[in-house]
């Protein structure tokens, strides 16, 4: 009942996310109920097959466990690009679960069942040891995958020695079908964990590339928009007021005599000039105009939707509030 309701709630996830890591997951869940239903008597153990042969279902269910089991462990820890010697060694282990494929379905049960226990244990490890490995290297949901594949480990273990080297009963008989259960759960908590651990990487790459964006667009010193963007939108306004029949003004200034303050009062003041007059566009400019730093001491104004005798009170307004802009370059000196 606990395998049965992981499958359908991470097929659920796996219809709406299309992530083949959640179809891996969901078809060895599959494949491990099926090998336990016929383990534990829920499912005839044999079928006729083909020329009225017998096959044992167990080896196959087995060989597909793993072979899925392979499939799931490579795509969630991504094995293929961080660890490519361990990916090579699940890989064989799909390969084995073929081979156990192979072998049920020929019907050499007797080889079938010595390289089933075989595998088992070469199975189990190769998944703790890529789960530590990837759990070293800092991918956390790993450490669920561990602690599952640790508990299924220890079922099958118990199972295997009940009556041989440890009393049989109730609790060695069901290990292996409890282990396989609390697997279950715990890889779906793993999924989880993937998941939220990718979305917080989505949003920080998704936040990264918004700051680079910003910075390829901008000036640095006066946080206004730098020439490439300039350009590049103006472009786009004039194809928009052509294509719209709507209005479209472009202010250019400078700041008269910019070098010889610089001679005079050194490159931080000149900044410091480029900086206020920077301030006074923006507080000039509306939500949708582009103030920009064309270059040096040259400054530009896009205002789409504006009309020129619009547009030269906008100037009037910058030259007016940039005139009575007061600099003070040193303590007793004084500037407009």
């Amino acid at each position: 009942g606990i395998m049965f309701a992981m499958i359908i709630y991470n097929f659920s996830i796996f219809i709406f996310l299309s992530d083949r890591t959640y179809l891996y997951y969901v078809v060895y869940i599959c494949s491990m109920l099926t090998h336990l239903s016929v383990v534990y008597g829920h499912i005839p153990s044999q079928i006729d097959w083909f020329n009225g042969q017998r096959l044992m279902l167990i080896w196959p269910n087995m060989g597909v466990a793993w072979l899925m089991a392979g499939a799931f462990c490579r795509a969630f820890l991504n094995s293929a690009a961080v660890m490519p010697r361990l990916d090579l060694v699940l890989r064989i282990v799909m390969s084995l679960g073929a081979i156990l494929i192979g072998l049920g379905l020929a019907g050499l049960d007797h080889a079938a069942n010595v390289f089933g226990k075989y595998m088992t244990i070469i199975g189990c490890f190769t998944a703790i040891v890529a789960a530590i490995t990837a759990w070293r290297r800092g991918f956390r949901p790993a450490k669920y995958f561990l602690f599952a594949w640790i508990i299924l480990l220890t079922g099958l273990v118990l199972y295997v020695i009940g009556g041989i080297y440890v009393p049989s009963g109730f609790l060695t008989r069901y290990t292996a079908a409890g282990g396989a259960a609390l697997e279950s759960l715990i890889l779906s908590a793993a999924l989880a964990a993937r998941i939220k651990l990718l979305r917080a990487e989505k949003d920080e790459f998704r936040s990264r590339a918004d700051r680079f964006r910003w910075l390829s667009q901008t000036d640095g010193l006066t946080g206004l928009f730098n020439k490439a963007f300039m350009l590049e939108r103006l472009a786009v306004e004039v194809d928009s007021a052509n294509t719209h029949g709507r209005p479209l003004a472009l202010i250019i200034m400078d700041v008269d005599d910019f070098k010889a303050f610089n001679d005079s009062h050194g490159h931080p003041a000149g900044d410091k000039v480029l900086q206020g007059l920077a301030r006074i566009l923006k507080v000039n400019a509306r939500g949708g105009d582009c103030p920009c730093r064309y270059g040096g001491e040259e400054f530009a104004l896009i205002l789409p939707g504006v009309h020129r005798d619009n547009a030269l009170e906008v100037a009037e307004r910058v030259r007016k509030a940039f005139g009575e802009m007061v600099m003070q370059p040193a303590p007793e000196v004084k500037v407009r």
